[in-house]
Order: C-alpha cells, then structure tokens, then sequence
C-alpha cells in the first residue's frame, strides 16, 4: 500500500508551492503510521502556509479526512 496526504490551500501560491515540496508534502509513505508520524512533524509548517485541511489517501481512496489542521 501507499499512503499519502491530499492538501486543502484554498489560496495556493508558487512561494507556497515552493514551500510544500521542501517540506515533502508531495511524498509517499509505506505506512499509515509514516504518513501519520510525517503529519505530526509537518503541520505547523503546513497551517503556516495556509493549508487548511489534510486528506490520508491510500492508493488514491480516502482513508479519513478532511481533517482541519487549525486548532480552533
């Protein structure tokens, strides 16, 4: 299986595109425990660029989400 995360940015940008790659939102991971262990690590960075939402997809079906990143 291949898990990886659909991003919500309803107002995406190329900085903000820039940002995402380094940060490696556009990867795969093997498990849903390396996917989830990644989102943990990467969601401040990724509210700060305005991401809304995250999606868990695995081979492209949604496993839970949208899940909103904002903590209020």
């Amino acid at each position: 299986m291949s898990f990886s995360w659909l991003l919500s940015q309803p107002h995406p940008s190329v900085h903000s595109a820039e940002d995402l790659a380094q940060i490696g939102a556009n990867q795969s991971f093997e498990t849903r425990e390396e996917a989830e262990e990644w989102l943990g690590q990467a969601w401040p960075e990724l509210e700060e660029i305005g991401v809304e939402a995250v999606t868990l997809l695995s081979n492209d079906e949604t496993v839970y989400g949208p899940m909103p990143l904002s903590q209020g």
